[in-house]
């Protein structure tokens, strides 16, 4: 015991972790002020890069401290390689996303109308100082969109734009979107649109959207615009949420043309059911008919066997009788007074 005291425990191992303590607080704190009370945006990412590079800082300080404990026989082995650990799996997050940062084109704006995009109206006002600009950059970000993200297109339907427009605002509300603005297709063939916010459910940055309708009676062109608000880079996520609309919305018009053929198909099993019903009835009545036709001819065949007996009885009862007289037995009136005779 005497000697392990005497044996120091490593400054490298204790400063790796107080630095990783504090930095995942750091992180931690700015994450539930940015998501939760509004913290400004400029802020937080700066705090992120702070916390971030401070616990990268952690994790190599601990690899040096375990090297000194290892040449040395310092103590604090365990913190140190707990401090690597958990700066491995708080860098795990930041670091998923390198593969896209370096192979996806450095934009934060995609539309699918690149010659005229949509263009922001109610969302512009809520952009604050520092933002990014709501113009869509033409010369720049054209060409790096058309390079990278080709599948991007208007989406034709064929229905009216009224039709479209109800079709888009049902599948906003059903991927969560927010949706601040929006303005039904005039009559006179004026484009409807509708402006919505999506918010990140981790850290929550705010992207901004706007869906334009256009078309007639007949056919409707949809078309999309994904903005971040702050960022050079927006990691794919703006073109992965058009495709999200566009498949929901194709999903929905399939459902809605599957329950469509299901109502027709149980109208057409309804009316084989009643044709069938139907069907059965005339057989029931035909048969009834034949029934009571064979009645009918059992009948007069029974006529027409009781025809000579009813005639021979009718004549019999035409014929006059003989009228029987009846001999009508008088009875003596008389009184016992009036009898004279012996009484035995």
């Amino acid at each position: 015991m005497t000697y392990k005291s005497h044996i120091r425990t490593s400054i490298k191992a204790k400063l790796s972790w107080n630095f990783l303590v504090i930095a995942f607080n750091l992180l931690l704190i700015t994450l539930v002020l940015h998501r939760f009370l509004s913290l400004y945006t400029p802020a937080a990412l700066l705090l992120f890069s702070i916390a971030f590079l401070v616990i990268l800082f952690s994790s190599l300080l601990a690899l040096w401290a375990v090297g000194q404990i290892w040449n040395k026989g310092y103590r604090g082995l365990n913190r140190s390689i707990l401090t690597i650990i958990l700066s491995a799996l708080i860098l795990s997050g930041p670091a998923f996303f390198v593969p896209y940062l370096l192979s996806l084109p450095a934009i934060n704006d995609v539309t699918t109308d690149i010659s005229a995009p949509p263009t922001f109206e109610f969302l512009a006002e809520q952009r604050e100082i520092g933002a990014n600009s709501v113009i869509y950059p033409k010369e720049t970000y054209a060409p790096k969109q058309q390079t990278s993200y080709p599948d991007l297109q208007p989406l034709i339907l064929d229905r009216s734009t009224k039709e479209a427009y109800d079709l888009l605002q049902e599948t906003v509300k059903n991927l969560g979107w927010q949706m601040v603005a929006k303005q039904a297709p005039g009559k006179d063939g004026a484009a409807g649109w509708i402006e919505a916010t999506d918010t990140t459910l981790l850290i929550g940055f705010t992207d901004d959207i706007v869906v334009r309708v256009a078309g007639d009676d007949a056919t409707a062109r949809i078309d999309m615009r994904s903005a971040s608000r702050y960022g050079r880079h927006d990691l794919g996520r703006n073109a992965s949420r058009i495709r999200e609309l566009f498949r929901e919305v194709k999903t929905s018009l399939a459902l809605g043309e599957r329950a469509i053929k299901l109502k027709e198909e149980i109208k057409r099993h309804q009316a084989l059911k009643l044709r069938e019903a139907e069907r059965k009835r005339q057989e029931k009545v035909r048969l009834a008919g034949q029934q009571a036709e064979a009645f009918e001819k059992i009948l007069q065949e029974r006529r027409q066997q009781l025809n000579p007996v009813v005639e021979r009885n009718s004549e019999a009862f035409k014929k006059p009788k003989k009228r029987k007289r009846r001999r009508v037995r008088r009875r003596r009136n008389f009184d016992i007074d009036d009898w004279s005779g012996p009484i035995n």
